[in-house]
């Protein structure tokens, strides 16, 4: 009995030491099936942030050139603005330098036409003047003949 004992034992003592021996191999393999898993998520993960740091920079891109095209536009519009309003201030200027010699030229006429009225009175008063002293010369002639 006691020798069976023992028997059992050892065979207990193999058992536990296949177990123990088994426990430890799967164990490895749960570790290394643990990395290599670990391995992959990593390398999904780093694969993911690539897509996303990829996508970023297009959407950056994209916001850029919108923004770009918007400030083009907007100078453009600010400048089309700049130059109508240039174009309504000279023809503005233009008009209002037509109505200034426009009255300026009327103006002149005028006293043109007065001087001329002027000349014309004084020439009148000449002519009256010289038909006159004429007359008298005639007269007095008439009188001396």
């Amino acid at each position: 009995t006691e020798q069976a004992k023992r028997k059992v034992e050892e065979e207990a003592q193999k058992e536990l030491e296949k177990t123990k021996a088994t426990i430890l191999e799967q164990s490895k393999m749960a570790k290394q099936s643990i990395e290599a898993e670990q391995k992959v998520i990593e390398a999904r993960s780093k694969a993911e942030e690539e897509e996303a740091r990829k996508e970023l920079e297009a959407f950056q891109e994209e916001a850029r050139q919108k923004y770009k095209a918007q400030a083009e536009k907007k100078a453009a519009e600010e400048r089309e603005n700049a130059e109508q309003a240039a174009r309504q201030e000279l023809t503005a200027f233009q008009e209002q330098l037509r109505l200034e010699t426009e009255r300026k030229t009327e103006e002149a006429k005028r006293k043109v036409k007065e001087e001329a009225q002027k000349e014309l009175e004084k020439t009148k008063a000449t002519i009256l003047e010289q038909s006159k002293m004429a007359k008298q010369s005639i007269e007095a002639e008439q009188k001396v003949i």
